[in-house]
């Protein structure tokens, strides 16, 4: 993986924790950028640095990746995703709608890595792949476990997943969970099993 990029020393706020980036790592079709303190998107770029409160959203038919330390976030079609916290001890990634893998290849301890839905805050236990999809006319929350291990909680709403589970999550006072079966293979999961297949042979965006 990419090492990570660090803000300089003069660009916090004294006692705040360090703060880490997000790189742009790959692009395929028309992804936006949003920053923080723009309130306009304009054309991501590879190697873009993304930092706590910017947004990214794709296209139809569109595809990225974004690199953190040991973790990679594989964003589908008309994604729309916000950096919530990158700190030295929290990776929070924002999903309002869309799909994402969130790969995670390893942890350090004391650091968390945590993506939250509309309804529901997915943590990761054990560093694996978690596809996470959250459709944008009800607001519900699929996850889906492919290896390590998550927790998923909300209002009122915890359970952990297991390698090979799927829940639907629907509503937000209750929180309602349905255990679905396994999901075909779709344009996202092939770009991300090619990204792993890249980082397994040293090819890297």
């Amino acid at each position: 993986m990419a090492a990570v990029a660090t803000v300089p020393a003069r660009a916090q706020q004294e006692g705040d924790p360090p703060v880490e980036v997000a790189r742009v790592s790959v692009l395929l079709g028309n992804v936006s950028v949003e920053p923080a303190s723009v309130d306009q998107f304009s054309a991501a770029v590879v190697n873009d640095a993304l930092t706590t409160g910017d947004r990214l959203y794709t296209d139809v038919g569109a595809n990225a990746e974004l690199e953190t330390g040991q973790i990679a976030v594989r964003l589908g079609q008309q994604t729309d995703l916000t950096v919530t916290a990158m700190t030295d001890t929290l990776q929070q990634i924002g999903l309002a709608q869309g799909s994402v893998h969130l790969r995670t290849f390893a942890m350090t301890a004391g650091t968390a890595v945590e993506l939250d839905t509309p309804n529901v805050a997915v943590t990761v236990l054990q560093p694996g792949d978690v596809r996470v999809d959250v459709d944008p006319d009800s607001g519900a929350t699929m996850v889906e476990l492919l290896s390590g291990q998550v927790q998923v909680e909300g209002n009122g709403f915890q359970q952990v997943l297991q390698e090979g589970q799927r829940v639907r999550l629907e509503g937000s006072n209750p929180i309602s969970s349905q255990a679905m079966d396994v999901s075909v293979v779709d344009g996202l999961d092939r770009f991300s099993n090619d990204r792993d297949s890249a980082y397994q042979t040293g090819v890297q965006g």
